[in-house]
């Protein structure tokens, strides 16, 4: 986003509008990954790598075609209804498409366990989009449409670097599997469509749970000044924010592979005569990844403020308000509590308890929307932090809750997931 914005020279609205493509994008893709992360590690994890590639296509092939869609549609209704310029509006389904794109791909990288390549691929396109802009430069003809190509050339370069990583990492795993020539019949399209469901709805709420803070924020009282400068502080300080809730979220993800390659291993272990041994050293399993999954998120927030810290003091590249650092403080401390309840909500969910894990999303959601919008409606627009950061408290709890109650019957959870 800096370099499209200093090469570009974007103002505050065009900042704002990539702000909410990503979003946007978030929104609807998550509960398509979350399908196919469903679906597709279920047949690697049983060496039907066939399988979890046709799921892959079929899963991510729909979702895509729901993103054109509706890029397509909300940039005509946009710029129909006068809310955006034909150019702002163009910007905005462009680069929702673009991210779009991008998660998806990672999250099928992420299925193969390559995400070294989503570096490489990051690394090469974006090193290659600044070398474009730069000599476009140059030459005195920057403008929207270079911008556009840049992007674009940008994306191919990633999409490229993905189609290897995955030929590649799928022709391994075809040949290390022993089940590789048996056909797996999928089923009815209703009934993959009720299975996943769940699934969906889990990858979509809790991109909600993040969202629905910021739409709050957008319409919240607004003392002086413009409501475009409000949202601009809303986007750049709650986006700042999430830089350590992602870094971690590989630390959660690790977690639960390293569950599944151990808990056959403790079932066996387990002794016939004392079946609870089995709970008891899932317990402590859960319980020593929980404080490994917190020190990462301590040092990945540190990271994190470390960052903001020096490119405001240092480069000056932030008009950091007081109301944006307010936002910015209370937005990284909230996101820590979403992170670490979603780590509870990952066993929920790879042990095919969804249900749990989406009420405590709408509990969070609850308390997000009656505290945030109060506060915002009726104090000052960035006091809606107060409200994101109840709403997570509200869900971690709901997840703890829900988890304790899990690992209560771990056998019984354990055996029911399959």
């Amino acid at each position: 986003m800096r370099l499209f914005q200093g090469y570009g020279q974007w103002q505050n609205q065009q900042v704002v509008l990539i702000g909410v493509a990503m979003l946007a994008s978030l929104f609807v893709t998550n509960g398509f990954v979350q399908a196919v992360s469903r679906r597709a590690s279920i047949f690697l994890s049983q060496g039907y790598v066939l399988a979890a590639q046709r799921a892959m296509k079929i899963i991510l092939g729909a979702g895509m075609g729901v993103v054109l869609v509706t890029a397509v549609g909300g940039a005509a209704v946009a710029s129909s209804f006068g809310w955006l310029t034909l150019a702002e509006a163009t910007l905005l389904a462009v680069a929702y498409v673009i991210l779009s794109a991008i998660w998806f791909m990672v999250a099928v990288l992420y299925l193969l366990e390559a995400l070294l390549w989503f570096a490489i691929g990051l690394g090469l396109s974006t090193g290659f989009m600044a070398a474009v802009l730069a000599l476009i430069e140059t030459t005195g003809q920057m403008g929207s449409v270079w911008l556009l190509l840049a992007a674009l050339t940008g994306l191919g370069l990633f999409a490229a670097v993905f189609i290897y990583a995955t030929r590649q990492t799928l022709a391994e795993l075809l040949s290390q599997s022993k089940v590789n020539q048996k056909q797996v019949v999928f089923p009815p399209w209703p009934q993959m469509a009720y299975s996943l469901w769940p699934y969906f709805m889990y990858g979509t709420l809790y991109i909600f749970l993040i969202i629905v803070g910021h739409v709050l924020g957008w319409l919240g009282y607004v003392a002086d000044g413009s409501r475009s400068a409000a949202i601009f502080s809303i986007e750049l300080s709650l986006t700042f924010a999430l830089g350590g809730f992602i870094l971690v979220s590989g630390a959660a993800e690790n977690t639960i592979h390293r569950f599944w390659r151990r808990v056959q291993i403790d079932q066996l272990r387990t002794p016939r005569h004392d079946p609870t041994r089995f709970r008891h050293i899932l317990q402590r399993f859960a319980h020593t990844e929980q404080r490994h999954f917190m020190l990462a998120l301590l040092i990945c927030s540190l990271a994190v403020l470390s960052l903001v810290y020096l490119v405001q003091t240092w480069l000056g590249w932030l008009p950091w308000t007081a109301e944006a650092k307010f936002l910015f403080v209370m937005g990284l401390l909230s996101y820590d509590l979403l992170a670490w309840g979603l780590f509870h909500a990952m066993f929920l969910i790879t042990l095919s308890q969804p249900r749990m894990a989406i009420s405590a999303l709408l509990w969070g959601l609850v308390v997000t929307v009656l505290v945030g919008g109060g506060f915002s409606f009726f104090v000052a627009y960035y006091y809606v932090a107060i409200g994101i950061f109840m709403g997570a408290a509200v869900f971690l709890l709901a997840t703890q809750w829900y988890t304790r109650r899990l690992w209560q019957h771990a056998d019984y959870y354990y055996y029911a997931s399959f």
